[in-house]
C-alpha cells in the first residue's frame, strides 16, 4: 500500500511537455586507446570539448596508464560517416595518445 500527498504534489505539476524526439540517424561507436596523463575526469572533461559530436565516453579498459575508452559519436542532422569523425579521432589521439 501506498499513499501520496496530492495536495503537496499539484503545485509542482505543470501542463507543459517536454521531449527530445528519438533521432533518424544511428551512433557511431568506436573504441580508442590514450594515455593518461592526468586524472581521469579532467581527461574525459577534455575530450568531450574537441567536438558536439561525442555524446558518451565510456572506460572500457585501463592497463597502468593506458587507457581503451569507447566513444559514441552521433549527430541528429545527419548520418554519419568515418571520414565525419576521422579528424575528431586523430585530434584525441594527438592530444593524449
Amino acid at each position: 500500500s501506498c499513499e501520496i500527498n496530492l495536495v503537496e504534489i499539484l503545485p509542482h505539476a505543470t501542463s507543459l511537455r517536454k521531449f527530445t524526439p528519438i533521432s533518424q540517424y544511428p551512433p557511431i561507436i568506436e573504441d580508442i586507446n590514450v594515455n593518461l596523463a592526468s586524472d581521469y575526469s579532467t581527461l574525459i572533461n577534455q575530450i568531450t570539448k574537441i567536438s558536439p559530436l561525442i555524446k558518451n565516453i565510456d572506460l572500457v579498459d585501463k592497463y597502468g596508464d593506458k587507457l581503451t575508452l569507447r566513444l559514441t559519436y552521433h549527430s541528429d542532422t545527419k548520418q554519419l560517416s568515418s571520414e565525419d569523425i576521422a579528424p575528431i579521432r586523430n585530434k584525441i589521439i594527438s592530444s593524449h595518445g
